[in-house]
């Protein structure tokens, strides 16, 4: 076969085509956030800004720490933040974090409703990479995070699948 090529000015140029058997690296995904660098330290010091929010160096540390806790400690099965969760273990989750974040009390608020934030978005993550997408690692995310238990996992998974779920979701 001729590996020349003509072009429109009738010059002759070499085109070698070349197709490469390697295997596409799959791309590394994140993980749940350990948070190892904080174990053991702490009270770390928050400056707020003008709006109420957390700024400053540890910023954003705060909010992967809020969203480890809850994840933690909050099951994925309540439905709601403000009416299932109780305001016990919303006071345990505010203790938890004020006593590694050095967090007035005018803040508590802000802490608790941020906390129900990540707690939706944990759960919205979980349905999307697992019940509307088929996670590319895991068949369940019991087997990524140690904190949800199989039962809870399935009894998650088939609260999803009811028409009052979809409903809200869409």
């Amino acid at each position: 076969m001729d590996d020349h090529h003509h072009t429109s000015s009738g010059e002759k140029t070499n085109e070698i085509q070349t197709t490469t058997n390697e295997v596409p690296k799959k791309r590394r995904s994140r993980g749940p956030s350990k948070l190892e660098k904080l174990e053991g330290k702490g009270p770390f010091s928050l400056q707020w800004d003008t709006t109420g929010c957390p700024t400053g160096q540890y910023a954003t540390s705060f909010a992967s720490y809020c969203g480890k806790r809850v994840r933690c400690q909050v099951n994925i099965n309540f439905h709601d933040w403000d009416k299932d969760v109780e305001v016990g273990l919303k006071n345990l989750l505010w203790e938890d974090i004020s006593n590694k974040y050095q967090v007035n009390e005018r803040h508590k608020e802000y802490v608790v409703s941020y906390c129900g934030s990540k707690w939706r978005d944990f759960k919205s993550k979980l349905t999307n990479k697992w019940i509307w997408n088929k996670h590319l690692k895991y068949n369940s995310p019991a087997d990524c995070y140690s904190y949800i238990e199989q039962a809870d996992w399935e009894k998650f998974k088939t609260s999803c699948e009811t028409n009052e779920f979809k409903v809200h979701r869409f």
